[in-house]
């Protein structure tokens, strides 16, 4: 497929494998474990597991929210597609809902 668009549908997501080689902060390259919670937000995409606090910086931080929690990942085509093949729906809300 030459160009396109690649996107999560929904708000929230379990992973029930692990994934490697995703990006957080521009300079880690890591694996996230099977069980993370991801956050698909207005603002990005969160990664919320406690292996992964040891990344967080002054300038990638690690948040810890009511609603949401996670530190910041890279929303690769690779990285996407992988969330869909190794992940369940936790939040089947659609996530225009949060662009009304």
């Amino acid at each position: 497929m030459a160009g396109g668009t690649y996107w999560l549908n929904y708000e929230k997501y379990q992973l029930t494998n692990p994934i490697e080689n995703v990006i957080i902060g521009g300079d880690y390259v890591t694996t996230l474990p099977k069980g993370t919670i991801l956050y698909n937000l207005r603002g990005g995409l969160l990664a919320s597991h406690e292996s992964l606090r040891k990344f967080e910086t002054r300038s990638n931080q690690y948040f810890d929210k009511d609603d949401y929690s996670g530190i910041p990942i890279r929303k690769d085509k690779e990285v996407l597609n992988s969330i869909i093949d190794n992940s369940i729906v936790l939040d089947r809300t659609p996530l225009r809902r949060l662009y009304a």
